[in-house]
């Protein structure tokens, strides 16, 4: 009888797992939103679109420390947030970079993620990113268009270098700055992906 009970709780067990990794739940829980991605037979992403807002928040290059977790975006439910302001030691390699963050909700009927970054799945595992926002900054009154470090992930992470190779050129930035820089993120992109089937 004993037995009996424990093969039919084991038969019970293996089938429920067979059930969880064919309908994606083990694939979800293993490898997160990027299964979703990836998953172009179940998940489509015709409902995406771009959010024209500009977001301004200001970090302190005094004490680059504290700039880490800085709220720039939360909708109650997307976030994005400060994750390092630093340098790379040398004006060569970049000067002063920022990078962000962001974070973003999936389960089984899809997922979304607001980023300043448009991720596509256009195919099987082939992927394309681009560039959907501006970072300007403003330090002791002259303006900058910031260039992009690097993208990570699905455009979860993303970096800028704050200031233009020239302005370290000429003199207007060094590596020991001390001031407040004002930021602007300028337009974002909501990814969302959706269950078709």
């Amino acid at each position: 009888m004993k037995r009996r009970l424990i093969l039919g709780v084991s038969v019970i067990i293996i089938l429920l797992c067979v059930y969880l990794y064919k309908v994606g739940y083990v694939n979800i829980w293993i490898n997160g939103m990027g299964a979703i991605f990836h998953n172009t037979e179940h998940y489509t992403d015709v409902d995406s679109e771009m959010i024209s807002e500009t977001f301004r928040f200001k970090i302190d290059l005094m004490n680059l420390e504290t700039n880490e977790g800085i709220e720039v975006f939360n909708d109650g439910v997307h976030t994005i947030n400060v994750n390092k302001v630093g340098h790379n030691g040398s004006v060569s390699s970049g000067g002063y970079y920022i990078s962000f963050a962001a974070s973003g909700i999936y389960s089984i009927e899809g997922a979304s993620l607001i980023s300043a970054i448009e991720s596509k799945n256009v195919g099987y595992n082939i992927s394309t990113t681009n560039l959907i926002s501006r970072l300007k900054a403003n330090y002791k009154g002259i303006e900058y268009d910031c260039s992009l470090q690097g993208i990570g992930g699905l455009g979860d992470s993303f970096s800028f270098y704050i200031f233009p190779s020239s302005a370290y050129d000429n003199g207007d930035i060094t590596l020991n700055e001390t001031g407040v820089v004002e930021l602007e993120l300028i337009n974002l992109y909501k990814n969302v992906w959706r269950r078709i089937d």
